[in-house]
């Protein structure tokens, strides 16, 4: 072998101290391959040219002790993804019954077990106790508060029950990823962006940020948020936002269904449950 094993394992500790514990570059791998006599290195097309560039010239110095492999795609942990804005469903086989919602926010107590929030009226029936993502039917996990109406309120949490999941701080809406990092209730005023499984509207302000709102099905709901934002059906729990701040669980509106419901529109009313009040009566934090 012209590459002796502890050259090639000084090679790889040399990779792990000068990038991977100082300054990662995400989408890339390295080890010893000894079918090829080499430290092999697969850089992923998700990598940045500027750190494509620090990588490849600091494995250059080594010759042929190193491969470099160049793979198409990222990086990703198997685990399923879970985050603000996607589509998420309960089904009560027996009673032939649906529900089809919005995850809000991802939150966490204080020991860092994660829950997630969405509408209560989604989950206003004990039929509706275990819920999963739409897009695979992945198991989530199981309802533990809720309330639509007795207190005057709409909100549902969940606690996360499923295996393999990846729950992030973020919402996503018309493919863009939000960080979200802390609550707050909304001021008068400020602009303000919603998303949900069916549509988003990213352009809206908070018109009232303590609204009393009758349903058509005479709940009375107090303290609510209301917006100029539209929102459909199955857009209900999910997120309002501004910056990084959660806001807000989407509840209802007077959006038609079937009209268009996106950033273009304003003449719409949506109204929210100030999530701050959720997560601080239950002792919660966003990310």
């Amino acid at each position: 072998m012209k590459h002796s094993t502890a050259t090639l394992n000084s090679v790889r500790a040399t990779l792990d101290r000068r990038i991977a514990d100082v300054d990662p570059i995400p989408n890339t791998s390295w080890g010893v391959d000894p079918s090829t006599n080499t430290v092999t290195v697969d850089v992923f097309d998700a990598v940045s040219a500027a750190d494509e560039k620090r990588l490849t010239r600091l494995v250059a110095r080594y010759g042929d002790a190193v491969r470099v492999n160049r793979l198409p795609g990222k990086v990703d942990t198997a685990a399923y993804e879970t985050l603000g804005g996607i589509g998420i469903e309960s089904t009560d086989v027996a009673a032939g019954r649906y529900s089809a919602c919005t995850l809000g926010f991802n939150v966490r107590d204080a020991s860092g077990q994660k829950y997630f929030v969405t509408a209560g009226h989604c989950a206003d029936s004990s039929s509706f106790q275990w819920w999963d993502r739409q897009a695979g039917g992945i198991y989530l996990g199981k309802r533990i508060w809720y309330d639509y109406g007795a207190i005057e309120k709409d909100y549902a949490v969940m606690e996360y029950r499923g295996e393999n999941l990846a729950a992030y701080g973020a919402v996503r809406a018309a493919g863009v990823e939000y960080e979200i990092t802390d609550s707050r209730y909304p001021n008068d005023g400020e602009s303000v962006k919603r998303a949900g499984a069916v549509s988003s509207d990213l352009v809206g302000a908070v018109l009232s940020p303590s609204e009393t709102v009758t349903f058509t099905d005479g709940t009375v709901l107090k303290n609510m948020i209301k917006t100029s934002n539209c929102g459909l059906q199955g857009d209900s729990g999910g997120p309002l936002w501004a910056g990084t701040d959660a806001l807000g669980i989407f509840s209802g509106g007077n959006t038609p269904a079937g009209e268009p419901c996106n950033s273009a529109q304003s003449q719409y009313r949506s109204f929210y449950q100030p999530v701050h009040w959720v997560l601080a009566h239950h002792g919660l934090h966003a990310f």
